[in-house]
C-alpha cells in the first residue's frame, strides 16, 4: 500500500517537473532575451555613455542588497513560491515598459531600482521549486535546470533575428510576449511548499542567531577559502557577460545583430558539460576542479587583455560555458562537505550575494571607472588580476595542506 502511494506521489512529482521544466524553458527565454540586451537598449535606445551605464548596471545591485534578507524572511513566512513568481514576471514585463517611456536618467535610475527589487527573488525561487521537486523525484534537479540554459541559449539565437527585424525594440517585445506566455504556463503549476513544511521551520528558527551564525561561518577557514575562489570565478565571469563583454563590442563598433548572440556563444560548451560531467574522472577532484577552471579563465581573461578584434573576443567567450559547466557541478558538493548542514542556506546565500552582486558591482563601477582612460583593455586586466589572486589562494591552500598532511604522517 505504502509503496502504491509512493509510486503515485512519484508520477505526480515527474508531472509537476514536466510542467515547471515548460514553464522554466520559456521563463528563461523571455527573460535572458532581455537581460542580454539591456546594456545595448541603455546605450543604443536611451543614449547613455560608458559611464552612466556603468553607473546603472554597478551601482543598483549594491543599493538594493539589503532586500535579499527581506525577501528571503518573506518567502520563509508565506512559501507562495508561484505566486511570488507570477508577481517578478508580471513586474518584469511592466517595469521594461516603463524604462522604454522614460528619458530622465534620475527617473530612470528610480525606476530601474524598483524593477531591480521586484525581479532580485527569480532565481531564488527557481532554485525552491526545483528543490521541492527534486526531494522526492530525485535525480531531475540537473534535468529541470538544464531547461534555463537552454533557454538562455535560445536568447542568444532570437535576439540577433529580432534585432535584424526590427532592432532593439522588436526583442522587447518578444520577451515581453514570452515572458506574458510563461506566466500562463505558471498558472497550471501547483504550490508543492507544503513538502517542506519541517525545513522552513528550522530556518525560521535559526533567524535570531543569523549575525552570530555568520561569524561562525566565515570562521570556516576552508569554507573562506572556497568562498573567495567561487566568488571570483563567477563574479567575474558575471562581470563579463551583464557589462564588460557588451561594452567592448560597442566600442568596436559591432553590430547590434552579433552583440546579441553573446548568450547563444556563452551556453554552448556549459549544455555539453552538464551532460558529460560525471564521465570526466578529472574533474572529480573539487580543487583540480577548480584550478582547471581558473586556468581557463587566466587564458580568457590575457586574451581579452590583449585582443583588438570581436571575433577573438567571441571565440575565448564560448569558454565562459566550460567554466560554467565544471564550477556549477562541483560548489554544491563542496558547501556539502565543509558547512554543516543547519549552515547551508546561508553558506549558499552568502557565496550567491558575492558572485552575482556586490563583486560584479564593484567590478562594474571599477572598470566603467578606468574604461574612459584606459579603454577596452582594462576589462581583461582587472578580470585577469583577480583571477590570478583566486589561483594563488587556491594553489597556495593546497600546498599548505600537503606540508600539513606529510607532518602528520612523520609524526
Amino acid at each position: 500500500m505504502k509503496s502504491k502511494k509512493r509510486e503515485g506521489r512519484i508520477k505526480i512529482m515527474e508531472n509537476l517537473s514536466k510542467k515547471f521544466s515548460n514553464y522554466l524553458l520559456i521563463s528563461s527565454l523571455g527573460g535572458n532575451i532581455l537581460g542580454s540586451i539591456f546594456v545595448l537598449f541603455l546605450s543604443s535606445i536611451k543614449g547613455f555613455n560608458a559611464k552612466e551605464i556603468s553607473l546603472i548596471v554597478g551601482t543598483t545591485p549594491l543599493i538594493i542588497f539589503p532586500i535579499f534578507f527581506l525577501w528571503g524572511s518573506l518567502l520563509d513566512k508565506y512559501q507562495r513560491v508561484v505566486g511570488f513568481s507570477k508577481l517578478v514576471n508580471l513586474s518584469n514585463i511592466i517595469t521594461i515598459g516603463l524604462l522604454i517611456i522614460t528619458n530622465n536618467f534620475i527617473l530612470f535610475f528610480i525606476i530601474n531600482i524598483i524593477r531591480s527589487i521586484l525581479l532580485q527573488p527569480s532565481g531564488t525561487l527557481n532554485d525552491k521549486y526545483m528543490l521541492n521537486i527534486s526531494s522526492t523525484n530525485k535525480g531531475t534537479y540537473g534535468k529541470i535546470r538544464v531547461r534555463s540554459t537552454i533557454g538562455y541559449g535560445l536568447a542568444g539565437i532570437i535576439c540577433p533575428i529580432a534585432i535584424r527585424i526590427g532592432d532593439v525594440y522588436l526583442a522587447i517585445i518578444v520577451g515581453m510576449i514570452l515572458i506574458s506566455f510563461s506566466i500562463i504556463l505558471l498558472s497550471k503549476v501547483p504550490e508543492i511548499s507544503d513538502n517542506h513544511v519541517s525545513i522552513n521551520k528550522n530556518i525560521k528558527n535559526d533567524k535570531g542567531n543569523t549575525f552570530k551564525s555568520l561569524f561562525d561561518l566565515i570562521k570556516n577557514k576552508m569554507y573562506l577559502k572556497y568562498l573567495i575562489i567561487i566568488s571570483i570565478i563567477w563574479g567575474t565571469q558575471n562581470a563579463a557577460s551583464g557589462y564588460g563583454i557588451q561594452i567592448m563590442m560597442i566600442d568596436l563598433n559591432v553590430s547590434k545583430v552579433i552583440i546579441g548572440l553573446i548568450p547563444f556563444i556563452m551556453v554552448i560548451f556549459e549544455v555539453i558539460f552538464l551532460l558529460v560531467f560525471d564521465k570526466v574522472r578529472i574533474l572529480r577532484k573539487n580543487d583540480l576542479a577548480l584550478l582547471i577552471a581558473l586556468v581557463i579563465l587566466v587564458f580568457r581573461w590575457s586574451i581579452m587583455f590583449f585582443a583588438k578584434s570581436y571575433i577573438l573576443i567571441l571565440i575565448i567567450t564560448m569558454l565562459h560555458g566550460i567554466v560554467t559547466g565544471i564550477v556549477l557541478q562541483i560548489q554544491n558538493k563542496i558547501i556539502g562537505k565543509v558547512v554543516s548542514s543547519n549552515q547551508h542556506f546561508l553558506a549558499f546565500m552568502l557565496i550567491s550575494s558575492l558572485s552575482t552582486t556586490i563583486l560584479p558591482s564593484l567590478l562594474n563601477l571599477i572598470t566603467g571607472d578606468l574604461y574612459g582612460k584606459f579603454g577596452i583593455k582594462v576589462f581583461g586586466f582587472v578580470y585577469l588580476v583577480l583571477s590570478l589572486i583566486a589561483s594563488f589562494v587556491l594553489i597556495y591552500n593546497a600546498l599548505k595542506n600537503r606540508k600539513l598532511k606529510s607532518y602528520e604522517i612523520k609524526n
